[in-house]
């Protein structure tokens, strides 16, 4: 029968409870002899003439008895007597795991009513020496182990190594114990700590499927999913527990961050509006937050109420947000108040310390003030920066900075001295900043039809490479830039048809122990040798490539494709897409649709719908149904695209751009592209979008901004400079609209054979001037 109550569970002692009410029956008025005699009577053995039971004991009755007084002082908060009572019934029976138990969870609470931590080390460590006892009596005792685990987490706080210790035991209980709550929990606690958010992940998830409205484990799930990075998981926990928990604005904060990462804008947005006030940090945190929402999905006169009110409050005056200041100057950069935005951003950029910071804050002002079309301004912040450069940032980076903000405004000659001045005197070394230099300057003279000069700045920018290679054989920085400098010198010889020296170049690098570089190098000579007319010379060439059999086939299609074979060149991408999988398919696609094959690509990526309906694969699809005209269908595509990814910006620019060409949902078209700009501001291409959206709308005021930003984000697109024509036009300004449409057909090139249907058009517009002179007051032929 003693061996039966012994492996009772601890949580329920029969035996100690038995004697226990004895105990108190008798009040302990009489002797321990007595008292011994007592117990022994109640629980002495009755002959029933069937098995025997082991004879009763009447030392381990005295060590029940002293048990018993142990918990009966403890309850009555004489903690000394109590312990005293607690060691002497272990003395007297030390095979008793359930006296163990609760002498180590005495000591437990001792250590938690100590006033030192000296004091509270020695309290734990005498529980877990006990509890060590109770493990050699009973291994595998799921309450031995619980208070073993329990005892070390506490003790972690003061020796981590304990946090070791309580993990081990932990994973054995939960091995005994599998869906036992509270180690899952534990067990993920010490994960967390240990910063293994991957096992801590893999745990709560597992107690969150048993206590799926615990706040607790809901919390520690999200902190432990976004540790892991697996952020979508973590975003259906937070989900979860905010209802759970809906007066902690946290989880609200911290699921539209989330959201808002991937680009989940409106989701984020939709989240922060549910979210109540709370105190007014919080409550302000989510106004900024749902702000900075607002005008990221192109609702930007909301988003400018919220920061003003916020702005005005008593609190906020007291304690300048400037992250609040620069999010209303990004608002109103967006709705085009450059001149507020300058105003309020400049004594911004006053306070900044010298450093990073204060250097983007240069930068971002400049482009406010090439926004506002004022390029001397741009350029003069951006200069007198010069001498508040932080510490380890090259000249040459402000410098190119300069020089991009003079070729947008036309400047030229402006950006090519600007260049030059920075360059680095002969006898120094180039580092990687100078070298990006260089190469700008020679972009920037072939670009002005200074091609010999452009050849000479690339040639003597790899002598001096060369001279440091020399005395430096091994540095792989340095070929790096000797590669990149070749690279730029091939580009120029093949646009001048200097094969002879492009493929000399080629060789040279192929030559290189990167394998990088040495393809490159390869493709290079390829593209000399089929320039050349030798394009099986150029096939074995590539032949013998190794290893990058997907790289070496679309080089294939592409010289095919240059060399006026376009059935071959279809041929060999759909002879890749054969294969079935995947990758090879969609690189198929991508090459057909590169080259105008859009029935032959549309047809491979509506195969791969089933397998892949991405992002990737969906875009393509609904750019290619676009191409061949098919509004519909590519409408469908776009927006089941936007349903799984609703602040998809290419997306987002595409359809509302299709429905502005096509007078279709122009108000809803406008709302599309305002968010795409709003997440890529300086998108040329969206840019111009977004001003020709005003435009269909009769907006020109609005449009013009945007369109005249446009232009110098893309100086080279003929369909930007047509916009601008077609603006300036309606707005009655016949020299402007003139010099756009002359651009356009520039970029087109004016002087080619056989006229395309947009030179023709183009066109078409100049002619009217001549039949008609402009009057102004509306558009003329931007909305036929």
């Amino acid at each position: 029968m003693l061996k039966t109550i012994r492996q009772a569970s601890f949580s329920q002692p029969p035996q100690r409870l038995f004697f226990a009410v004895i105990f108190l029956l008798c009040g302990f008025s009489g002797t321990l002899p007595s008292i011994a005699s007592a117990a022994t009577e109640a629980t002495a053995p009755q002959s029933t003439g069937g098995d025997q039971v082991p004879e009763f004991d009447p030392a381990q009755a005295t060590a029940h008895y002293h048990f018993a007084l142990a918990k009966l002082h403890a309850d009555a908060g004489d903690f000394e007597a109590a312990l005293a009572a607690f060691e002497k019934s272990l003395s007297l029976d030390g095979t008793d795991v359930y006296s163990f138990l609760e002498t180590a969870k005495f000591y437990g609470y001792l250590a938690q009513a100590s006033r030192t931590r000296q004091q509270t080390v020695a309290y734990l460590d005498k529980s877990l020496e006990l509890l060590s006892s109770a493990r050699q009596l009973a291994a595998e005792n799921p309450d031995v182990l619980r208070l073993f685990a329990e005892t070390h987490l506490r003790l972690g706080e003061q020796r981590p190594s304990s946090y070791a210790v309580a993990q081990g035991a932990l994973e054995k209980l939960r091995e005994i114990e599998p869906t036992d709550l509270r180690t899952l929990i534990s067990l993920g606690q010490i994960y967390l700590f240990s910063r293994e958010p991957a096992k801590a992940a893999d745990v709560l998830t597992e107690a969150s499927r048993y206590s799926p409205r615990n706040r607790m484990v809901q919390s520690m799930l999200v902190d432990a999913l976004m540790g892991a990075d697996r952020r979508q998981e973590a975003e259906k926990a937070l989900t979860d527990l905010i209802p759970l928990d809906p007066t902690n604005l946290e989880h609200s904060l911290k699921l539209a961050n989330l959201l808002s990462e991937r680009g989940e804008h409106v989701g984020a947005a939709q989240v922060l509006e549910q979210a109540g006030e709370g105190d007014w940090l919080t409550g302000a945190r989510i106004r900024q937050a749902l702000a900075r929402e607002y005008h990221l999905i192109g609702r930007h006169q909301e988003a400018l109420e919220l920061v003003d009110g916020m702005l005005e409050d008593p609190f906020a005056a007291s304690a300048p947000n400037r992250g609040l200041q620069r999010l209303k100057v990004s608002i109103l950069s967006a709705m085009t108040r450059y001149d507020r935005a300058i105003e309020l951003f400049r004594p911004l950029l006053e306070d900044s310390k010298d450093g990073e910071r204060r250097l983007q804050d240069a930068l971002l002002l400049s482009r406010l003030y090439e926004r506002a079309a004022d390029a001397d301004a741009a350029v003069e912040v951006l200069r007198r920066e010069a001498t508040n450069l932080p510490s380890g940032v090259p000249a040459s980076r402000l410098a190119t900075a300069i020089a991009e903000v003079q070729k947008r405004a036309g400047q030229m000659i402006a950006a090519e001295s600007t260049l030059r001045g920075a360059l680095p005197p002969g006898d120094v070394e180039l580092d990687p900043e100078s070298v990006d230099l260089i190469r700008e300057l020679a972009v920037l003279l072939n670009r002005d039809g200074r091609t010999a000069e452009a050849i000479g700045v690339l040639e003597r920018g790899l002598a001096r490479l060369d001279r440091a290679s020399a005395s430096a054989p091994e540095d792989d920085g340095i070929a790096r830039l000797q590669a990149a400098l070749q690279l730029n010198l091939a580009g120029v010889y093949g646009e001048v048809g200097e094969w002879a020296r492009m493929g000399a170049l080629g060789v040279e690098l192929a030559g290189s122990t990167n394998a990088e570089i040495a393809f490159v190098g390869l493709q290079i000579q390829a593209d000399a040798l089929a320039e050349q007319g030798d394009l099986d010379a150029a096939f074995t060439l590539l032949d013998g490539v190794e290893g990058r059999g997907r790289q070496v086939r679309a080089k294939r299609v592409e010289l095919l494709f240059n060399s006026e074979r376009a059935d071959e060149a279809k041929a060999l991408a759909l002879e890749a897409a054969a294969s079935g999988e995947v990758g090879d398919r969609l690189f198929a696609s991508r090459i057909l649709q590169r080259h105008e094959f859009y029935p032959d690509s549309i047809e491979l990526l509506e195969g791969l719908l089933d397998e892949r309906s991405d992002e990737t694969v969906l875009f393509a699809l609904g750019a290619a149904y676009e191409r061949v005209g098919n509004i519909d269908k590519a409408e469908s595509t776009f927006k089941r695209l936007l349903e799984a990814s609703p602040d998809h910006a290419p997306t987002l620019n595409y359809l509302g751009y299709t429905w502005t060409e096509n007078g279709k949902n122009l108000e809803e078209a406008l709302s599309m592209i305002q968010r795409a700009v709003a997440m890529d501001p300086d998108n040329g291409a969206y840019v111009d979008s977004l001003g020709w959206a005003y435009y269909r709308l009769g907006r020109y005021e609005a449009a013009r901004p945007h369109l005249e930003w446009a232009g110098r984000l893309t100086p080279d697109d003929p369909t930007v400079h047509e916009h601008l024509g077609d603006l300036y036009t309606a707005l009655g300004d016949e020299a402007l609209a003139r010099a756009a449409y002359r651009r356009s057909l520039e970029i087109l090139g004016e002087d080619s054979e056989g006229a395309t249907e947009d030179q023709t058009r183009i066109r078409g517009k100049l002619e009217a001037f001549d039949a008609a002179p402009l009057t102004g007051g509306g558009p003329a032929g931007g909305d036929e």
